[in-house]
């Protein structure tokens, strides 16, 4: 993946048949470094920015959803910036009883956790981490409760991303295993249909 402009994931290879139609939205984490994503589209349809964190300028992390994401498709992530990406990691998630929209809360920053407040009950928060760490066989890895999604290397960077279930309105720190020095996490909370 490293010095390309556009990655193109498809169902029969890279998303092993991942087939969201019968789920009300579509979430995307990613993880990369250098450049910024400026469009994400599944199936040919553009993807809304949840959350793209801002706080470095080589580690990046952001969270996209599309609402009633219909059939299977292509997931196109796409990039501009001064330099290509170096490689990008993350997931894709199929939700269902979720609300349509933005996110009902976001939350970043430059460690390997962040604190939310959910606002009402049975939500479903997402986050996304990225760190320095070199190792060939690196991983940011999601702690419990927070469960794991992607956890592997980013080029020459970790990323990671997992999930939990928040039944009530409560106080969260999704936190990700990772003792770098740079880093990022992004967190989305998404509420559930009323």
């Amino acid at each position: 993946m490293i010095g390309k402009s556009d990655y193109t994931f498809t169902p029969s290879a890279a998303l092993s048949g991942f087939d969201p139609g019968k789920s009300d939205k579509l979430v995307a984490t990613f993880s990369h470094e250098n450049s910024s994503i400026s469009e994400v589209t599944y199936g040919g349809v553009r993807m809304a920015l949840a959350l793209s964190s801002k706080k470095t300028n080589r580690l990046r992390t952001a969270i996209y959803y599309l609402d009633s994401p219909g059939k299977a498709g292509d997931l196109v992530v796409s990039f501009h910036g001064r330099g290509r990406p170096n490689g990008v990691g993350g997931s894709l998630l199929a939700l269902s009883n979720t609300a349509a929209g933005a996110p009902a809360v976001t939350a970043e920053a430059e460690t390997r956790s962040t604190r939310l407040t959910t606002p009402i009950e049975n939500t479903f928060l997402v986050a996304t981490h990225i760190s320095n760490d070199h190792r060939k066989t690196a991983g940011d890895t999601a702690q419990s409760p927070l469960e794991s999604l992607f956890s592997g290397p980013v080029g020459s960077a970790a990323g990671g991303s997992g999930y939990m279930r928040v039944a009530s309105r409560s106080s969260v720190v999704p936190t990700f295993s990772t003792g770098s020095a740079e880093q990022v996490i992004a967190a989305a909370v998404f509420a559930p249909h009323h």
